[in-house]
């Protein structure tokens, strides 16, 4: 069993072992900051389920209206929100990007950022 996970950063599934205990990617041992990590996930999930809302005590989940910046939610040791994140916001762009210069459609209905 590996002591820590072999991945720096957020890959796909990587919600999986805090979520539900599964391991998609090997085992590793949990340490105090993941399970924080983990107490997080699950409490803003369960949340979700009871209220439609999924802050916690330490993280407020912003409300997104049709018209406001973009906001995405990082969880981590020390969650925050970040408005209009520049990773984001450059895929973003590209995507709109595509649209103009070379006709491409978008999924109908889908908020893109000229919405």
């Amino acid at each position: 069993m590996q002591t820590k996970s072999p991945f720096k950063g957020v890959i796909h599934g990587a919600e999986y072992p805090f979520a539900v205990g599964v391991h998609i990617f090997g085992t590793y041992e949990m340490d105090q900051e993941d399970y924080l990590v983990r107490n997080t996930m699950i409490t803003a999930f369960g949340n979700f389920v009871k209220t439609s809302n999924p802050s916690t005590q330490n993280l407020r989940w912003p409300l997104l209206k049709k018209g406001d910046r973009l906001k995405s939610v990082h969880i981590g040791v020390k969650s925050f929100v970040e408005t209009e994140p520049k990773h984001i916001m450059q895929r973003l762009h590209f995507w709109d990007s595509l649209s103009s210069k070379h006709n491409f459609s978008q999924i109908q209905g889908f908020p893109t950022l000229k919405t």
